[in-house]
Formats: C-alpha cells, structure tokens, sequence
C-alpha cells in the first residue's frame, strides 16, 4: 500500500507541473484552452494527494500523517489546493494558477524526495487532530493571501511605471487583489484562533492545564495579533494599499520564521514529538 501511496504523491506531483507548464503557456501565449486544461490537471494532482494522505492515515492505523517531513508537505500543499479549489474558488484565474501550481509542484517534489524518511507512529486525540487541521488551514490561508499581496504590488509597481504589457493584462486589477489579500487573512485568523482554542483543550485533557507557556503558542499569539493589527490599518486609516500589501507579506515572513524557529524552542509541541509520544485517538490519558 505504500508503494501505491508513493505513486499516488509522484502522479501528484506531476500534474501539479503539466498545470505549471500549462498556466505558464496561458499567461504568455493567451491560450483559453491550456487555462481551462491547467485548472483540470490542478483538480487531478489534488485528488491524487488526497489518496496519498489517505492511504499514509489508514496505513498508520488512521492516525494522522503528519509526524513525517512528507506528510507535513504533502499536507500543506494539499491545504493550499483545497482552499484554492473550494471556498476560495474565486481566485481561480491564471495569475493565481501560475504562481500556486509551480509551489505545489515543489512541495510535492520534496514529498517525494523525503518520502522513506522515518516517521512516529502517532494516534492522536480528535482535539489534537482538530488543531493539526485548523492551523494548516490558516497558513494555507495566509500563504494565498501572501500570494495575492505579491501579485497586488506587481500590478501596482506595473501600473505606476505604465508598463501595459502581458502582466496588466493577465494580473486581476488592483481592487480585486486587495480583496483576495485581506479576506484570506480574516479567514486565516479565525482559523488561528480556532486552533490555539482547541489546542487549550488537548493540553489540558493531555497536560491537566490549559496554558503551558509553550513559546509556539506565544509565537501564534503574536502572529494572530500582528495580522489583527494589519486588519485593523486596512479598514480604520487611510494608509495606502501598496504599503499594507508589503506590510502583510514582511508579517508572512515573521509568521514563517516564527513556525520554523519555534521547532527549535523546547515547548509541548517540540517535546511531544521529539519523545514520540502514543495518544489514541478518541481516548483520554
């Protein structure tokens, strides 16, 4: 069953890229076919991840495939498709296609490349699992927003200089790409707080309290209060879009850095991986 598991995230991977090659030949060569083409082969690497990840749970004795580098990969980038295709359908245009499907690609690829790495054999709580799914969902959500940001200050650095080629033609204009910057980060932010909420629960069921002082729940506290700030700019001043789109993408940065250095600070959520910790799902300890 691996070997197909396996399969299933290489085919993945693959249509990720016929997509990228695709959007690519649509952004440049305004080919309407090769779009609607790209978007099908999206849909296919989505379904192929699916099967990866469910294959990866049952195997593990459905417990959550996440205590491996290529789960955790495969995992966000199938979080990003799955926003990408479902409630954020409206972003589905060839400049979004043309940046996400590329990054799908290479988390896939890297999947991949890490797919024999030895992995825990974790069952956790339905607590547990709930946090694992609400805080993907919101850096997947951020990481959308970020790429809208991105685009918003190409588009505007493009208009400024009035260069009307390919890119103000195929970038949706500007009002729209503010739009799909800031409805992702209050999505993302809720899943946030959704997150650390149900992550109190699992650590008081787990630990017997609620607050541990762990610095990654600090960290996303910080985050959660950073991008509430920026939301509080764009709708309460006057302050100009193209400063709040850069702003959004240093906090996105902030976030990043702050998710990768926090494995490093000893706390309950480096600490219960790092000991390999056995949870049933459903049960209580």
């Amino acid at each position: 069953m691996q070997k197909i598991a396996v399969l299933s995230l290489v085919l993945s991977s693959f249509f990720y890229f016929i997509a990228a090659a695709l959007y690519a030949r649509t952004f440049f060569k305004s080919s309407q076919g090769s779009e609607k083409e790209a978007f099908l082969w999206i849909r296919l690497g989505f379904v192929c991840a699916s099967i990866y990840l469910a294959i990866e749970a049952w195997f593990h004795g459905f417990a959550f495939p996440i205590w491996n580098f290529a789960h955790v990969l495969a995992f966000f980038a199938w979080t990003i498709a799955f926003l990408y295709l479902v409630p954020l359908a409206r972003m589905q245009t060839q400049s979004f296609g043309l940046v996400l499907s590329p990054g799908l690609f290479l988390l896939n690829l890297t999947a991949v490349l890490h797919a024999n790495d030895p992995a825990y054999q974790v069952n956790v709580q339905i607590y547990f699992a709930l946090h694992i799914v609400f805080a993907f969902l919101a850096y997947a959500s951020l990481t959308i927003s970020f790429t809208a940001a991105l685009l918003y200050l190409i588009q505007h650095y493009v208009l400024k200089r009035r260069i009307l080629g390919t890119f103000y033609q195929k970038l949706p204009n500007l009002e729209v790409l503010d739009q799909l910057t800031y409805q992702p980060i209050i999505f993302g932010i809720i899943l946030l707080v959704c997150a650390v909420a149900v992550g109190m629960v699992w650590s008081h069921d787990t630990y017997g309290q609620i607050w541990t002082n762990d610095p990654k729940t600090f960290l996303t506290f910080i985050n959660i209060g950073l991008y509430g700030f920026l939301i509080s700019l764009r709708f309460g001043t006057t302050m100009r879009n193209s400063r709040l789109a850069m702003l959004s993408l240093l906090i996105f940065v902030f976030m990043i850095a702050s998710f990768i250095g926090g494995r490093y600070l000893k706390g309950n959520h480096s600490g219960a991986i790092s000991s390999g910790q056995i949870v049933a799902m459903g049960a209580h300890s």
